[in-house]
C-alpha cells in the first residue's frame, strides 16, 4: 500500500507418476510423488520490468526439497502492510487430504515465516483453497473449500498468526472454487456457486452474496449467471475497481462435443447486488 511494489505469486509442479496410453489420454498424476514450489517476481515500475525468480521455502529450511503437492492462493495485504500468502500442501496422500499454512511477511516480501499451527480442516480432502480477507483491524476471516456441501471457516486475531479451529457454515456449495474479497464499502462479497453437494458439480449457477458482519451472516444469492447439464461456470477472478465497479472473470466451460473453455466477464457493482 505504500510503496510501487507490486509482487507476483505462481505455483510450478514437476508432476511424476503420470503414464499416457496409446490413445495419448493421460492417467491422473501421483500428487504425493509430485514436487511443487511457490515463486514470486518483483516490480517496483508498474511491471515494465521483473525481478529474478526467487524462491519460497514454504515447507521446510532454505534449499530443502521436500515432496509436497499444494501451491499459493490469492495474497492480502492488510492494512499494517504485513502479506499473508496461504498455501496447502498434501499432508496425507491416502485418503487425499489437504493442509493450510499461512505464511507471514513484514518486509514487502522479502523474508517469510509462519505461524506455530498448520490449519487442518475435519472434512474429506481436508483445507482446500482458502479465501483470507480482513474484516477488522488485525482480524482475518478465512473460508476453504471442502468436499462437505458447505465452506468451512476459521478466524484469525492476530493478522494471520495463530488460527481458530475451521468449522462448517451455512455457505453451501459443491466442492468448487469460490472467491471473496473486502470491499472499499466495508462489506465483503462472495461469489460461488451454491448447490449442497460432496460431489465437484453442479458449477452453477454462479451467484453473489453480501455481508456487513465480517462473514457471520450473508444477504440472499444473487444469480449472475446460469448454465446446465455438465457445463462449468468455475475457477474465476474477483477484482474491485477504483470507481466501485467489481470485475468477474469467469472459466465457462462447454462440455458438450468438442469441449471447449472460454473466458467471460461480468461487470457490477455493491448497489446491483443489494437491489435484485
Amino acid at each position: 500500500r505504500s510503496s510501487k511494489k507490486i509482487l507476483m505469486f505462481w505455483r510450478e509442479t514437476y508432476f511424476r507418476g503420470d503414464t499416457v496410453d496409446s490413445k495419448m489420454v493421460g492417467s491422473i498424476d501421483d500428487y504425493a510423488k509430485s514436487y511443487s514450489r511457490v515463486c514470486v517476481r518483483e516490480s517496483v515500475d508498474e511491471m515494465r520490468s521483473w525481478s529474478h525468480v526467487r524462491q519460497i521455502d514454504v515447507m521446510g529450511e532454505a534449499g530443502t526439497e521436500l515432496f509436497f503437492y499444494g501451491g499459493p492462493n490469492p495474497p492480502l495485504e492488510l492494512e499494517s502492510g504485513r502479506i499473508v500468502l496461504p498455501i496447502i500442501y498434501l499432508s496425507k496422500a491416502d485418503p487425499q487430504t489437504m493442509t493450510a499454512r499461512f505464511l507471514i511477511s513484514d518486509d514487502a516480501g522479502g523474508t517469510w515465516s509462519s505461524g506455530p499451527r498448520d490449519v487442518e480442516v475435519d472434512a474429506p480432502r481436508g483445507a482446500m483453497e482458502p479465501n483470507v480477507v480482513e474484516t477488522a483491524s488485525n482480524e482475518l476471516l478465512c473460508l476453504y473449500r471442502t468436499k462437505a456441501g458447505c465452506r468451512f471457516a476459521s478466524r484469525s486475531a492476530d493478522s494471520g498468526e495463530n488460527w481458530s479451529t475451521p468449522e462448517p457454515t451455512r455457505i453451501s456449495t459443491p466442492e468448487s472454487i469460490s472467491a471473496m474479497i473486502k470491499l472499499d464499502s466495508g462489506s465483503l462479497l462472495l461469489v460461488r456457486n451454491p448447490v449442497s453437494t460432496p460431489h465437484s458439480w453442479p458449477r452453477y449457477p454462479l451467484c453473489a452474496s453480501l455481508s456487513k458482519d465480517g462473514g457471520t451472516t450473508w444477504s440472499n444469492d444473487v444469480v449472475i449467471m446460469d448454465e446446465s447439464g455438465r457445463n462449468q461456470l468455475s475457477n474465476f477472478g474477483l477484482h474491485e475497481l477504483d470507481d466501485g465497479s467489481v470485475i468477474l472473470a469467469i472459466s465457462h466451460y462447454h462440455a458438450t462435443q468438442p469441449t471447449i473453455s472460454d473466458i467471460d466477464i461480468a461487470l457490477f457493482d455493491e448497489t446491483w447486488v443489494r437491489s435484485q
